[in-house]
């Protein structure tokens, strides 16, 4: 095994950036009572952290780019 296989995650999220968006995430969703808002917000933060290497940049991502990373998560995938 590669030792530098370690350095191939991209993103650098601290805990707190996680938790902070999760909570975010979870308190938007509540207007949403037909979805299960804490896997829906954790489907996005993945999806989120795959593209980005931080809260930050996160920011950055364009409309288009949450909308098809919602309707993924929205359908549970």
């Amino acid at each position: 095994m590669s030792s530098c296989s370690i350095f191939k995650k991209q993103h650098t999220w601290s805990e707190v950036e996680r938790t902070a968006f999760l909570e975010a995430c979870v308190e938007g969703m509540k207007e949403m009572p037909n979805y299960n808002g804490e896997k829906y917000c954790e489907c996005m933060l993945e999806k989120i952290e795959k593209i980005t290497k931080s809260a930050i940049e996160a920011q950055s991502i364009t409309e288009t780019q949450m909308q098809e990373m919602a309707v993924d998560c929205l359908k549970g995938k």
